[in-house]
C-alpha cells in the first residue's frame, strides 16, 4: 500500500448497526474469532500440540513420527492415510494390524484434544444460541472454516430439522450402525432461493467420510453430537472425521481437492461475488486459499470486523486487509457490536 493511503487511515471503527445500514449484505464468512467471542478456550495454538501435550491417551513417538514423515499436522490427512493403508494391506492380504493400532491411536488423541478445548454441550444455554441463529438467518449464504459445532448447535436449537437453512446433506444412510446420518451427494445440490444455505469449509465435528467419495452428517440420537465424536473416536468403525484443523494453505487445498464436499463448499465460495461480511477470521497465510476465493472478485464490497485492542492494532489490521484486496470497498467494523461477538453469546464464564 502507498505511504499515502496509509496517512489516510483512521484509528475509528464503524458499529455494525451502521455497516448494516449502509447497504445490504447477503453473506458472511465466519473464522475461529466467532467460536472465541463464545468459548475463551478455543482461543488454542494447534490441537496436534495439545494432543502431544497428554501424558497418557495423547499422541506418543510412533503417531508423531507419522505426522513428521507425511509432513503435515493435520489429523484428517494422516488418519486417511493410515485408513487406506489398512484398505490396500486388506487387499493385498497383509498384515494391517500395526497400520490400525496407530489408527486408534491417533483418533482417540484427537477425541481428547478436542474435549480439552471444546465448550460442553452442557455448558451451553438456550439463549445464547438463540442469538447466534437469529445473527445467522439473517444472511443468504453463510461461509464457515469453524470445524467446532457451536454455529451447528445454534442452527438446530429451534428445530431438528429447520426449514430455514440447508447445508447440503439431506439423503438418508439408513445402513450405518455408529449413529443416523445424511449424506451429501454433488448431484443433488439444488436449494430454495429464500432459504440459509451453510457450508463448512474446512468440515465439521459432525462431519465423516465413510470412503473417499461417501460425506455423511451426523445427527443427534439419544447422545449429543460431541459425545457421539468421542464414543466412535474409540470404536472399531470406519468414519474418518472430516475437517481441516491445521496445516498451511497448500495442504488446506490438498484436503479440501480430495473430498467432493469440501470441494463443492470451497467452489461456491469462488463463484461467489456478492457483499461478502468476514467475521471473526484474521485470514492469516494459512488461510491463503480462501483469501484467493474472495480476491478473486477485485471490486466487492466487503464488511470486515476487526476486536477494538488499541489504536495500533487497529490501524495494523486495516492495512493487512486492504493489502490483500486492492479495489475492494471495505467497511471496518468493531466485532463486539455484531451479534456474534457480542457479550450475550460469551459463555466462559459458565465454566469458572
Amino acid at each position: 500500500m502507498a505511504n499515502r493511503e496509509l496517512e489516510k487511515l483512521s484509528d475509528e471503527l464503524l458499529t455494525w448497526e451502521q455497516v448494516d445500514q449502509a447497504r445490504r449484505w447477503p453473506a458472511l464468512l465466519v473464522g475461529n474469532g466467532a467460536s472465541r467471542a463464545v468459548w475463551s478456550r478455543f482461543e488454542y495454538r494447534s490441537l496436534y500440540e495439545t494432543a502431544c501435550g497428554f501424558e497418557s491417551d495423547g499422541l506418543n513417538a510412533a503417531d508423531r513420527e507419522l505426522f513428521r514423515r507425511l509432513n503435515t499436522h493435520n489429523f484428517e490427512s494422516v488418519l486417511g492415510a493410515l485408513w487406506m493403508t489398512q484398505t490396500v494391506n486388506d487387499i493385498l492380504e497383509l498384515p494391517s494390524e500395526i497400520a490400525w493400532v496407530r489408527y486408534t491411536s491417533i483418533r482417540r488423541a484427537l477425541a481428547n484434544a478436542l474435549r480439552a478445548v471444546h465448550i460442553p454441550w452442557l455448558t451451553v444455554q438456550p439463549e445464547a444460541l438463540a442469538v447466534i441463529r437469529e445473527a445467522l438467518l439473517t444472511y443468504e449464504w453463510i461461509f464457515s472454516t469453524n470445524y467446532d459445532l457451536l454455529l451447528y448447535w445454534a442452527i438446530m436449537s429451534a428445530l431438528s430439522d429447520p426449514p430455514d437453512v440447508r447445508d447440503f446433506f439431506w439423503r438418508h444412510l439408513h445402513d450405518y450402525r455408529d449413529s443416523p446420518g445424511l449424506c451429501f451427494e454433488p448431484w443433488n445440490v439444488g436449494v430454495p432461493s429464500e432459504v440459509t444455505k451453510i457450508l463448512y469449509l474446512h468440515g465439521g465435528l459432525h462431519l465423516y467420510e465413510l470412503s473417499a467419495f461417501q460425506a455423511v452428517k451426523r445427527v443427534a440420537g439419544d447422545e449429543n453430537l460431541l459425545d457421539a465424536f468421542y464414543r466412535i473416536a474409540e470404536k472399531e468403525t470406519s468414519a474418518i472425521p472430516l475437517f481441516v484443523a491445521e496445516g498451511n494453505a497448500d495442504e488446506k487445498r490438498s484436503v479440501i481437492g480430495t473430498s467432493p464436499y469440501l470441494s463443492f463448499a470451497y467452489h461456491q465460495l469462488v463463484l461467489y461475488g456478492e457483499p461478502l461480511v468476514v467475521f471473526g477470521h484474521g485470514l492469516g497465510p494459512s488461510d491463503q486459499h480462501i483469501i484467493d476465493a474472495i480476491a478473486r472478485w477485485r471490486n466487492r464490497e466487503l464488511a470486515i470486523s476487526i476486536k477494538p485492542l488499541g489504536a495500533d492494532h487497529i490501524l495494523a489490521e486495516k492495512a493487512r486487509y486492504m493489502q490483500m484486496f486492492p479495489g475492494a470497498g471495505i467497511a471496518f467494523f468493531d466485532a463486539t457490536t455484531h451479534p456474534l461477538g457480542s457479550p450475550d453469546v460469551n459463555l466462559s464464564a459458565a465454566a469458572v
